[in-house]
This record gives C-alpha cells, structure tokens and sequence, in this order.
C-alpha cells in the first residue's frame, strides 16, 4: 500500500496488486468500486495535434506522429526570421544563425519567433523533419519587424549561401510578409526560377487575398495558409489563388528562448508554413531528387490530402482544399513512431505584435494573429498595393 485516504464517509488505499487479489478485492462487500491509477496533466499543456494531423488522412485517428525514418537528415533548412535560440536542447546543435541584418541588436533570437518557427521544422520534440539542419538568418528584431531593406538583405546572403553550398539538399522559410513591394518579390522569383530554390512562404493572417503581399504574392514562391484542429482554415489565414496548401497553424507548440526547455504556443499562417518546409525536408531527407523547386511542389501537392479543408467562403473559390501531408507512399524506407503526449508550454495564449502606423515608414499588418483590426487598417488592405519607393516594415511577430 502506498498511499491511505480518509475522509470520514470515504475511505481508500493506493498501492501496486496482483491480479487475483483485485478480483478478490472487488468482490468484497466492504470495497464499493476499484479503478486503476492513471496519470492528470496541467491544463496548460498542449497536445502537439499538428505533427500527428499531417501524419495521417483522417482527423483524430491516431495522437502519435509518424514519419519517414531518415527525418530530414543532411538537410539543409534557410530560416529568414528573427535568428534562432541556438542553445535550445530541442535542436541537439543543429541550430546556428549564420547571419544578422539586424544592426542594432546581438545575433540570438531576442523576439522568440523564429525560434518557434525552428523548432517546427526541425526541433527533436515539435519538428516535422527532426534531423534537418537550421541555418537561421536575422531580418527580424525583439518586435518580429524587419524593413525591406533588411529582409532583401537577407533574401539575398541566403541565396548566395545556398548557391554555393555543395550539399543539393536545402530549402527556404520565410515566415514573415507585408504590403507589395516589387524587389522583395523579384528576389523570391530569380531566386526559385534561376537557382532552382524553393521557397515556403507565409499566405498572411489578415484574412484577405494572400496576392496582394509579399512575398506571399509570388506566384514561384509556395505560399501556405493555415487550418485549424478540425481542418476548418484558420480565422486569420489569408486565401486566394496565390495559397498553395494548408498546414496546421491554430495552437502550435514549439521552442521558445526563456530557457533551453522552454516551448510557447501561437497561432498562423508562420506556424504552418513550417510544417511544410519540414515536410519537403523530409522528401528531401528520403533521396528523393528534383530538377527545380517546381518539381519539389509538385511531389508536396501530389501527396497532400484533398478536399479535407472546409469554412472556406463562397468567394474563396480559388483557395486548395489540401491538407499537407508527411509521406511518400510509393517508397521502401521505413517509419519512425513519436507519441505525441501533452507538451508543458509557458503560455496558452497566443503573443500578439502590434503593428504601428508611421507617416514615414510603412508598417504591414504582418502575420502572426491579431482579431482586432481597426477601421485605418480594413481601409489599407482594400487598397491595390503597388510599387514603394519607401522602405516600408516586414513583420514576422504576427505571421
């Protein structure tokens, strides 16, 4: 017996017992009812539900994530955000950040975002492809804002990174956006069209036509929007015949930088969009080979789960239906099981990174969920965005 409870009416015993003697137990007219001693969990914590979704074509068959057993390995995974927590005990030393734009800040993540966005793609415990390597690259700063200057900045060391990185395996996240602008869009298309990179981007949270931001707008780039725990799109996930496919982006839990264990949980459009980069790291990861970014998108949308995405509007007919989706099924390399138990986070809300007005630089409603846009911000998203001369602000804080 290892525990006696008393409280005057009810009396009881906890303790380890033979089979036979619950039988006898249960059968005595003194015992009301035995039942077996099962684990409680803080209810704030998290059931990883976005790893086990895009690991089966039915919603709610299985909790555990399974995966092709080579899990991205070799692997390498550009993250264009606010840096990485390198230390975090969820990369295993996978994680550096290789470069920072950010002038005024250190080169480690002080935002949390892209740390987030990280472990997503590749963390040991949160990561779709959980040996893929993380070359993080800093456009973002504490606030998850970034100008376009810095974000070409980084588009472009990123190219010239991978370009000459012997290893043929590497694909691009960016997931981050603002209004249109015309030379981060010309850096995403050479990037994909004459490098042959491709490029998993953010489709937005405001809700709207994901064409008219960027680099969500390029029709090269692969845009992804964000679906919730019954493949219904997520509230703030942009639609249109720029998105190319849905990916779990409503209460993802991931890495955080508080502390080397620390995880946090948010919403949108940048969390999905993870989900996909890790998962072409995973085809990557399993031999396959393609010609071009084009052929990697193909191989992603062939094998993505149709018709499942629903509480699209009448107007969204240009919007997939396609539910992301982590296997190759015509492959003979074998599958790895991760039960996906609840996961501690430090907070169940999702954090909020308000925009702010500028009447000389322009800041984007950028994607990572605000429910509440004022009557200025409705007015500037119905306008047609075209070419700035200014150096407007990208954001990553609320993609």
């Amino acid at each position: 017996v290892d525990h006696e409870y008393d409280f005057g009416t009810w009396k009881g015993y906890a303790g380890q017992f033979s089979a036979e003697f619950l039988k006898e137990l249960e059968s005595h007219d003194e015992v009301e009812y035995v039942e077996e001693d099962t684990m409680m969990w803080a209810w704030g914590y998290e059931p990883n539900w976005g790893l086990s979704r895009i690991s089966q074509r039915h919603r709610d068959i299985q909790r555990d994530y399974s995966y092709m057993s080579s899990a991205g390995a070799d692997v390498d995974v550009y993250i264009i955000d606010s840096g990485v927590y390198e230390d975090h005990a969820d990369f295993g030393g996978r994680a550096t950040t290789i470069a920072n734009f950010v002038n005024s800040e250190p080169q480690g993540d002080t935002c949390g975002h892209g740390t987030h966005v990280a472990g997503i793609v590749a963390g040991r415990r949160y990561g779709v492809a959980k040996q893929a390597r993380v070359n993080a690259v800093k456009v973002l700063d504490s606030e998850g804002q970034g100008s376009t200057s810095q974000v070409l900045a980084g588009i472009n060391f990123v190219v010239n990174h991978a370009v000459n990185n012997p290893n043929p395996k590497k694909v691009i996240n960016m997931s981050l956006g603002g209004e249109f602008s015309r030379p981060v869009n010309d850096a995403v298309r050479l990037a994909v069209t004459r490098h042959g990179l491709p490029f998993f981007v953010a489709a937005g949270n405001s809700g709207d036509d994901a064409c008219q931001y960027s680099p969500a707008g390029v029709e090269e780039a692969f845009a992804v929007g964000g679906s919730d725990r019954w493949d219904k799109i997520g509230w703030y996930s942009c639609t249109g015949s720029c998105v190319k496919i849905f990916a779990p982006g409503s209460g993802i839990p991931s890495d955080w930088i508080h502390s080397r264990t620390a995880a946090h949980i948010l919403d949108g459009t940048s969390m999905a969009t993870p989900h996909v980069t890790g998962v072409a790291a995973l085809f990557l990861g399993a031999g396959n080979s393609y010609n071009n970014a084009g052929e990697l998108y193909s191989d992603i949308l062939q094998h993505a789960t149709p018709d499942v995405i629903t509480g699209l509007k009448a107007s969204d007919w240009r919007t997939p239906h396609a539910l992301l989706y982590n296997k190759l099924e015509d492959i003979s390399e074998g599958f790895t099981i991760t039960p996906q138990d609840d996961v501690p986070v430090e907070g169940s809300d999702s954090k909020e990174l308000e925009a702010e007005s500028s009447s000389k630089k322009k800041r984007t409603k950028g994607h990572q969920v605000n429910k509440k846009d004022d009557d200025d911000d409705k007015k500037k998203k119905k306008k047609n965005k075209k070419n700035k001369s200014d150096n407007q602000k990208f954001e990553g804080g609320r993609y």
